[in-house]
C-alpha cells in the first residue's frame, strides 16, 4: 500500500477540512499510511483531534517565531515563509511518501519540495477565481496559478475536481486534460432522518416542538453570507414568532455575527454552535436548510442536508450538479428577503424545487474514496 500525504493550509471546521479527514479515515483502513501536514495552523479542531484519535498522524509546519517589531513587516513575512518550506521539506523528506495531494491554495510551497519524487495530485475544491489570478497584478494568486501549471506540465500533478462543469473549466484554464471528477462523498448511512428522534434532539438543544427551525452549517466567512442569513431570519421572525435559527461553524466573522445577533435582539432565538461532530443530529432538528453563499465550489453540505430529508434554499451561484433531490430551491443573490422567505415558505409547505440532475448514492464516500485509491495507484477513472 502507498505512503500518503495529504497536504493543506489547516485541518479546521470547513467542507475541505472535513472531506480531507474523512478520506483518510477511509484510506487508512484500506491499509495505506497517511500523514496530514499543515500549513497556516495548528488549531486542534474536531477533524484534526478526530485523525489523532484514530491513529493519523498530523504535522503542523508552523512559521518560525520573529521579533514582534518584525511580525508585520516584510523581512517579518519572508523570514516566516523560508521557515514554513524548510521544515515542509524537512517534514516531506523523512516521511519519504508515495503520493501528495494537495488542497486548496497551496501549490507555491509543493513546487519546492522536489516535486518529480512523487505522485501529485491538487483537489480544487472552489470556483477558480478563488485560489487563482493570470493577473501579474493579482500577486499571490498569480503565483499560485503559476505553481499550478508548472506542477502539471512539468511534473504531470494531476487535477481533481468536484462536479463535471468546473472539469471542463480547469481544463481549459490549465491547458490540460489531466483532470479527474471525483464528487465529494458523504457517509450516507449516517445521514438517515430515521436513525435520529427529532423530538428528543429538540428538547436537548431547548427547542419547542411547534418551533420552525432553519438551519445552517459553514463557516464564519464572507463567502458563506450569515449577514444575509440573518436578514432573513429576522424578517420570518417578525412575522412568525415560532422561528428558530442554527448556525453550526466556527470562523473569523463569529464574532461579528453573534454581536449582529445581539443588536437584533434575537439571541434567544439563535443557536450558534461550532467544531461539531453531530452534523446529522443537528440537521434531524431543523425543518429547512439556508444556503445563500455568495461563491461556492460545490457545497456537500448540501447533499447531506438532501440526504437528511431537509429542504435547501440556496442561493443561484451554487453549482446546479448539487440538486439530488426535487427540494433544492434557488434564489438569485440580487433578490429580496421577500423572495428569499417566499421560497422557504414554499419548502416548508412541501413544493417542489428544481428539477434534480443527479442522485444521492453517486456520493457514496466508499465509491468515492475508491476512485481516489485508483488514480493514486495510477490508474486512470472515467
Amino acid at each position: 500500500m502507498s505512503r500518503i500525504v495529504e497536504l493543506i493550509p489547516t485541518m479546521n471546521t470547513g467542507g475541505a477540512e472535513t472531506m480531507v479527514k474523512d478520506y483518510c479515515l477511509l484510506l487508512k483502513s484500506m491499509g495505506h499510511e497517511i500523514c496530514v501536514i499543515t500549513i497556516e495552523s495548528n488549531e486542534k479542531s474536531s477533524n484534526e483531534i478526530a485523525l489523532r484519535d484514530n491513529g493519523i498522524r498530523v504535522i503542523s509546519i508552523n512559521s518560525s517565531t520573529t521579533p514582534r517589531v518584525l511580525e508585520k513587516s516584510i523581512a517579518g513575512r519572508l523570514i516566516r515563509r523560508i521557515s514554513r518550506v524548510s521544515r515542509l521539506k524537512r517534514t516531506i523528506n523523512e516521511i519519504d511518501p508515495d503520493v501528495i495531494h494537495a488542497h486548496l491554495s497551496i501549490c507555491r510551497y509543493l513546487l519546492r519540495m522536489n516535486p518529480e519524487k512523487y505522485r501529485l495530485f491538487l483537489t480544487v475544491h472552489n470556483v477558480i477565481e478563488r485560489y487563482y489570478s493570470q493577473d501579474r497584478d493579482n500577486r499571490i494568486k498569480y503565483k499560485e496559478y503559476k505553481s499550478v501549471y508548472e506542477l502539471i506540465h512539468k511534473y504531470g500533478m494531476r487535477l481533481i475536481t468536484l462536479h463535471d462543469s468546473l472539469n471542463r473549466e480547469l481544463r481549459d484554464y490549465f491547458q490540460t486534460d489531466n483532470v479527474y471528477t471525483i464528487n465529494n462523498g458523504i457517509y450516507t448511512s449516517r445521514f438517515d432522518p430515521e436513525l435520529y428522534e427529532a423530538n428528543k434532539e429538540r428538547v436537548s438543544l431547548g427547542i419547542g416542538q411547534n418551533d420552525i427551525v432553519v438551519g445552517h452549517v459553514g463557516r464564519f466567512h464572507q463567502q458563506k453570507n450569515h449577514e444575509l442569513i440573518l436578514e432573513i431570519f429576522y424578517d420570518l421572525y417578525n412575522k412568525d414568532d415560532r422561528f428558530r435559527l442554527i448556525l453550526v461553524g466556527s470562523g473569523e466573522l463569529k464574532q461579528k455575527i453573534m454581536d449582529r445577533v445581539s443588536e437584533l435582539n434575537i439571541s434567544d432565538r439563535v443557536i450558534m454552535l461550532s467544531n461539531r461532530s453531530d452534523i446529522p443530529r443537528l440537521m434531524s432538528v431543523m425543518d429547512v436548510f439556508l444556503f445563500p453563499s455568495r461563491w461556492e465550489g460545490f457545497g456537500n453540505v448540501l447533499i447531506e442536508a438532501q440526504c437528511m430529508g431537509l429542504p435547501c434554499i440556496v442561493s443561484d451561484v451554487v453549482p446546479k450538479e448539487v440538486r439530488v433531490t426535487d427540494r433544492v430551491f434557488t434564489v438569485g443573490l440580487d433578490e429580496s428577503t421577500d423572495k428569499w422567505k417566499e421560497a422557504i415558505y414554499n419548502a416548508l409547505d412541501g413544493k417542489k424545487g428544481c428539477e434534480p440532475i443527479g442522485c444521492i448514492d453517486e456520493f457514496d464516500i466508499e465509491n468515492s474514496v475508491r476512485n481516489l485509491q485508483r488514480l493514486y495507484q495510477g490508474e486512470t477513472i472515467a
